[in-house]
Order: structure tokens, then sequence, then C-alpha cells
């Protein structure tokens, strides 16, 4: 009983703290998502980028030590950004593999219409990427054999099923139960 009113009363101060971080930075939130959202594609949206930010910036306020010698601000943006980049990596319904391969075919399209002043043709992509025709038609259907067309309208259906699931972990967590974990391992 007295361990736990001592827990009590060194926690309450904290818990304002967190509320008092979390009212201060949220335009550090805000003003990373913008950014980011402006070198993305159009089908990402701001909200979303916005939301994986607070969690990030919750997830910086239970972990930051001020014993570290980093200010919270560098520290927090540090977690922001990388939470809103690991929601983007999560979202990504295109393996890396397949995305080099597109990046890489583009690029090389890219090159040819300059050179050649026109569309190129399948052949011509094939020998600037130095495939053989065979190869250069794999690239394009992905190890799977499904085209990447295919996989663009497949990933608009799984967009709505992510976003709902983020808002309701988002509503799920707040400042008040970010560290309930550690608060719990504390009290055993």
């Amino acid at each position: 009983m007295k361990n736990e009113a001592f827990l009590y009363s060194y926690t309450t101060p904290r818990l304002f703290e967190r509320h008092d971080y979390v009212r201060q930075y949220t335009p550090l939130v805000r003003r990373i998502a913008h950014q980011m959202v402006a070198k993305l594609p159009a089908n990402v949206e701001l909200d979303d980028m916005i939301q994986a930010g607070m969690m990030g910036l919750m997830d910086a306020i239970c972990r930051y030590e001020e014993s570290q010698g980093t200010q919270f601000e560098v520290y927090a943006s540090q977690r922001v950004r990388g939470a809103m980049l690991d929601e983007l990596r999560a979202n990504d319904w295109l393996p890396r593999s397949a995305r080099k391969s597109q990046r890489d075919i583009e690029n090389a399209i890219h090159r040819l219409e300059g050179k050649l002043m026109r569309a190129p043709h399948e052949a011509e992509i094939a020998q600037e990427l130095g495939l053989p025709i065979a190869d250069y038609r794999d690239m394009l259907t992905g190890r799977a054999g499904r085209s990447l067309c295919t996989w663009m309208i497949s990933a608009a259906s799984m967009m709505t099923t992510t976003t709902s699931s983020v808002t309701s972990s988002f509503t799920a967590a707040s400042p008040e139960n970010c560290c309930a974990t550690s608060a719990s391992g504390m009290r055993s």
C-alpha cells in the first residue's frame, strides 16, 4: 500500500508533463508531416502522416531521458519522422525488389526517350537495362507473375483497410497509457 501511494505521487506530475509535451510539440509533428507529404505521391494522406507522427511523439515522450544529453525537440523529431517512415513502409503494398525494378525501368525509359526523342520499344528498354527480353518481361510481371497494374489495383483496397486500422490504434493510445507496460512492470 505504501509503495502504491509513492508510485501514484511519482507518476501524477509526470502525467501533466506528458500532456504539456503533446500540446507543445504537436506543431512539430504537423510541420514534419507537411514536409514529408510534399515529397510523396498524392495517394498518401496528410492526416495519416500526422497520426503516425503523434504516435511517434507519444513514444518519444515515454522514452526520453534527459541524462543522454539530447534536447527533447531533436529526439522527438527523429522519433516522429521514424514513425512516419515506418507507417509508409508498413503500408507499401509492393515489395522492395519490385519497387527497385520499377525505378530501373522508368530510368531506362527516360534515358532512351532523351536519346531517341520518341517512346522506346520493349527490345530497346531491355537492351538499355542489359537484359534479355525474357528477363525484362519477367521484371514487368514481378516474381509472382502478376503485372504491376494488378498490384496497383489490389493496393487501393488494402490502403482503405490499413487506414481504418491505424485510426483505431491511434484512438486507443493516449499520453496516459503510452507507458502502461513499463508502469505495470514497476508495480509487480
